[in-house]
């Protein structure tokens, strides 16, 4: 009913863990908002207020959707699940109206819920705890799933076909795990002053896809998906920053997320930060012609580190496959640049690329030059193996300096954002 039926195992395994945990006196309620049920309460509002603020109480909602704005506000510990079927709040105030507010609440869990046809599907809201399992969230007027004023929320699900951005997070902490967003009329995830964590997602057909401002930061796991967004995949601002981890299978063998099809940029990195050191491919990004169009772009004193092994790549881009200007700085090793309309590497406005000792990466079948430098820019490094440079290079004078400064920078990384074994 949900969409999302490959949470249904983990959420009936979560919720039969749940309800083993439960303590005897913790209060239960039963939900059916068709009235069909004998002695079930009629809505789940009802169901709510019934119960003492604190828990651990559990709701189960059962046969069919509830048409009404749910308001959970003060409560601690409570679980609210519509396993086996999933069940939809629908706002009964229609666009007007949030299909359900959680205010100043702590250990809630919604499993299995839909929340649709209000101002915004989830509202979590002043330093509060959500954690949110195999729901969706679908044609609400501005977002499925708003995070505000410190709260924190977890959520794996669908979130689809709403107006504004799917998700909005404002100085809260937002982990996104195992989700589908798509159709949506803004950008997928917009976070402003916040943190999070993505994983196993698919970010695809909305206007962008992830926009972080404003100091904010995220790890992306792999593997995610982000695609076919009408501007851009990936974008970073003012202060912002995103890291690529490196993720394994069971057999070590490196994971990749995608960022492809995106009709301006794929990443773009404005005053901001990203660091790649897990595999990432980036590709078929910037053919809406645009200008600034390219695979990543590192503008405006922005930095993009990538330390891989041949598991980066950029390639079959419209436009450059990475373009650095008004002083972005791009510090790369073991990354594939290959097979983009444009040049390989475009620098201009005192951009630099920077690659150690010994050059492991790649650069072959562009459209241009492989590296290209205005008279401000600059190529540092070790320009070995590369062909059709034109850029002023400045060579390091201590190579056994550079490459130790190189390990000691990959170390780093890794310790710092660990990777992950699916």
């Amino acid at each position: 009913m949900l969409g999302v039926r490959y949470t249904f195992r983990f959420a009936a395994a979560l919720l039969t863990t749940a309800l083993l945990a439960t303590p005897s006196w913790a209060a239960q309620r039963t939900v059916d908002c068709t009235g069909a049920t004998p002695n079930a309460y009629k809505s789940l509002q009802a169901a709510i207020n019934s119960l003492g603020l604190i828990g651990p109480h559990v709701i189960s909602v059962i046969n069919g959707s509830c048409t009404e704005n749910v308001v959970i506000q003060d409560r601690q510990r409570l679980t609210i699940t519509a396993v086996p079927n999933g069940a939809f709040i629908i706002s009964a105030a229609g666009l007007d109206g949030n299909a359900m507010t959680i205010s100043g609440s702590t250990g809630i869990t919604l499993i299995q819920m839909g929340f649709s046809n209000g101002r915004n599907g989830l509202v979590v809201d002043r330093n509060s705890e959500v954690t949110v399992h195999g729901s969706t969230f679908s044609s609400n007027a501005a977002s499925g799933l708003r995070v505000l004023a410190n709260s924190t929320v977890s959520v794996d699900g669908a979130i689809l076909n709403n107006g504004g951005n799917a998700v909005v997070a404002e100085n809260s902490v937002l982990n996104i795990l195992s989700s589908v967003v798509q159709n949506n009329g803004g950008a997928e995830v917009f976070f402003r002053g916040s943190r999070g964590v993505f994983g196993s997602d698919q970010v695809q057909n909305n206007s962008s896809g992830v926009v972080l401002v404003d100091g904010s930061s995220v790890i992306v796991h792999a593997p995610t998906l982000i695609q076919n967004n009408q501007s851009m995949g990936l974008a970073m601002f003012d202060g912002s920053s995103a890291d690529f981890p490196e993720d394994v299978d069971g057999n070590g063998n490196p994971i990749a997320s995608v960022i492809s099809g995106n009709a301006f940029i794929g990443i773009n990195v404005l005053s901001a930060h990203a660091q790649v050191t897990g595999a990432l491919q980036v590709t078929n990004n910037g053919f809406s012609g645009q200008l600034g169009h390219a695979g990543i772009r590192v503008d405006d004193n922005s930095s993009f580190v990538a330390a891989g092994t041949g598991d980066i790549s950029a390639s079959g881009n419209s436009g450059p496959g990475i373009a650095a200007a008004a002083g972005g700085t791009m510090d790369l090793t073991g990354v594939i640049i290959s097979n983009n309309s444009g040049d390989g590497i475009n620098l201009q406005g005192n951009a630099q690329v920077v690659i150690f000792p010994p050059n492991t990466n790649s650069l072959s079948g562009n459209g241009g030059a492989s590296i290209r430098c205005d008279a401000t820019s600059v190529f540092l490094g070790d320009p070995s193996g590369l062909n059709k440079v034109e850029c002023r290079i400045t060579p390091f004078k201590d190579d056994a300096v550079s490459s130790t400064n190189r390990r000691m920078l990959r170390e780093t990384l890794d310790r710092d954002v660990p990777r992950r074994t699916k």
